[in-house]
């Protein structure tokens, strides 16, 4: 007899679960393309926000296939990165950098979204790690 409740539990379970709510996660929506960076910092208003209308002269952003090591450098050691991100019906979006060397901002919308690291008055700072960064992003 107890064999029998228990095969049937079993089963009673197994159907139940089958019902249970079905959990949709959507793949990953790598950001592989349309990256530009720019050398150097930009001017920041009063208030510390950048001044993005230097941002917006399109010859100071150069197309790069992947945010990383921009040509060029020649001594320089602030580079902006900027992309379009893809459009999507997203749910907890969020940006996975895997590697951002010493220090990192990241703007969305005029907005910082993220830091890690402490900046100084010139926007410079001293190294703190190489740890994975993953920026939650607003819904919009």
């Amino acid at each position: 007899m107890p064999a029998l409740f228990l095969k049937s539990l079993i089963i009673v379970l197994g159907i139940l679960c089958g019902f249970g709510p079905v959990v949709s996660v959507a793949a990953p929506q790598p950001v592989a393309e349309g990256w530009e960076y720019r050398w150097g910092d930009l001017p920041f208003t009063a208030e510390g926000v950048p001044d993005w209308s230097v941002a917006q002269q399109p010859e100071q952003w150069h197309a790069i296939d992947f945010p990383s090591n921009p040509p060029g450098r020649n001594g320089r050691d602030q580079v902006w990165y900027r992309v379009t991100l893809p459009a999507g019906d997203w749910q907890n979006p969020v940006l996975y950098i895997f590697s951002a060397d010493l220090i990192v901002q990241v703007w969305l919308d005029g907005e910082n979204i993220y830091q890690y690291g402490t900046f100084d008055k010139e926007g410079r700072g001293r190294f703190e790690g190489w740890p994975w960064h993953e920026i939650a992003l607003p819904h919009v």
